[in-house]
């Protein structure tokens, strides 16, 4: 599962439990724009991805 995100600003998520995710920080060249992309690999293709999804984002 990947999740995008986009930003205007620099945000570090320090205070946020990210769990298994892998997060990456791409900055738009000559702009203070990034897209945080946050990956969750599973070897379950099950619904059970779906709640991780959900329950980080609450």
């Amino acid at each position: 599962m990947i999740n995008r995100y986009l930003f205007f600003n620099a945000e570090n998520f320090e205070d946020l439990d990210l769990g298994d995710y892998v997060k990456k920080d791409t900055q738009i060249p000559k702009t203070d724009v990034h897209i945080y992309t946050f990956s969750y690999v599973s070897t379950d293709d099950s619904a059970d991805n779906e709640l991780q999804a959900k329950n980080w984002m609450s």
